[in-house]
């Protein structure tokens, strides 16, 4: 209210000033009314001639007066419109103050005395901001000090007492098996998927009796031991001695691949040939293997490769 009446004010002070202004440059009207007084006989020529100088000097001085004020006549009432919306949109502003580490029901308390609100996202809780009032923020998308407007929500998330000590427990699982696993030496292959492929690949491929005949299948990595050993499967078809093509299905040990795709393997034990009586190879070990079950002549396989025995080099 204050605001519109501090306008109207200044509206009616330039409207003044315009009809001031205006009401000084109607000479030729007031030179007709002193000449008409001259020839009433109620003033001489020389109050006449002093008159119209005195008039000349008044027109003269407005006519600069309001070629300098006419600029503001006609953009000050806009430049006042915008300083009262720019004061009004500024009292719309609140900054955001720190929710992280209370509860839903505190975070909302003490927003609205902003008139801001939260929405709770991605905290995997379906019901969280009306079934679980207690449970904790842990991150704030809109860090405190952030402006915003009144009627705003504060994006946050948030996980209830449970979650965290889940978490926790979680946490200091992993650590703990990291410890044992930094204790016993183990290690992991520092190598691509693709990268162990082509290695278990390139073994195949020297092993052939026509390399440049080789036609490859399904080709996977399917498991890596404690030590960075790589077990591999490998299907292609290839040319036999006679000249005919041949399926041919592989396990593959590596037993260590370096990042830039140098290995090493053992040379007598490292593939084993995959057969099979009318099944499917794939299904009969690979899918079976990732099952947990694992054949015996495919155990002794690994065996003979070490698996998951730490290596004596070390």
């Amino acid at each position: 209210m204050e605001n519109e009446e501090n306008k109207d004010r200044k509206l009616n002070k330039a409207t003044h000033k315009k009809s001031k202004i205006i009401s000084m440059l109607d000479y030729n009207g007031k030179v007709n009314n002193l000449k008409e007084l001259k020839e009433a006989g109620k003033i001489t020529e020389t109050e006449l001639k002093k008159a119209i100088r005195k008039l000349w000097l008044k027109m003269f001085f407005g006519t600069i007066a309001f070629c300098i004020l006419l600029p503001t006549l006609i953009i000050g009432p806009f430049i006042i419109k915008q300083e009262i919306d720019y004061k009004i949109e500024k009292s719309k502003e609140v900054q955001v103050p720190n929710v992280i580490g209370k509860t839903i029901s505190e975070a909302e308390q003490e927003l609205s005395t902003s008139n801001l609100s939260i929405r709770a996202e991605d905290t995997h809780l379906t019901t969280l901001y009306s079934g679980n009032p207690d449970a904790i923020i842990i991150e704030q998308k809109d860090e405190e000090g952030t402006i915003l407007k009144k009627g705003d929500s504060i994006r946050v998330k948030a996980k209830t007492k449970e979650q965290l000590d889940k978490e926790k427990q979680e946490k200091e699982e992993r650590e703990r098996k990291a410890a044992e696993a930094k204790e016993k030496g183990y290690r992991s292959s520092p190598a691509t998927k693709d990268t162990i492929i082509a290695c278990a690949k390139t073994l195949i491929d020297e092993s052939l009796r026509s390399s440049s005949t080789a036609r490859w299948g399904t080709c996977e990595k399917i498991d890596e031991d404690n030590y960075g050993r790589c077990l591999v499967y490998v299907s292609l078809e290839a040319q036999n001695g006679f000249g005919a093509y041949s399926k041919l299905n592989y396990f593959v040990v590596l037993q260590y691949v370096e990042y830039d795709g140098k290995f090493t393997y053992k040379p007598y034990n490292y593939r084993y040939e995959l057969t099979t009586l009318g099944s499917s190879v794939y299904d009969y070990y690979v899918t079976t293997y990732k099952n947990g079950e694992v054949y015996p002549v495919i155990k002794t396989f690994l065996d003979n490769n070490e698996w998951n025995v730490r290596p004596t080099e070390e």
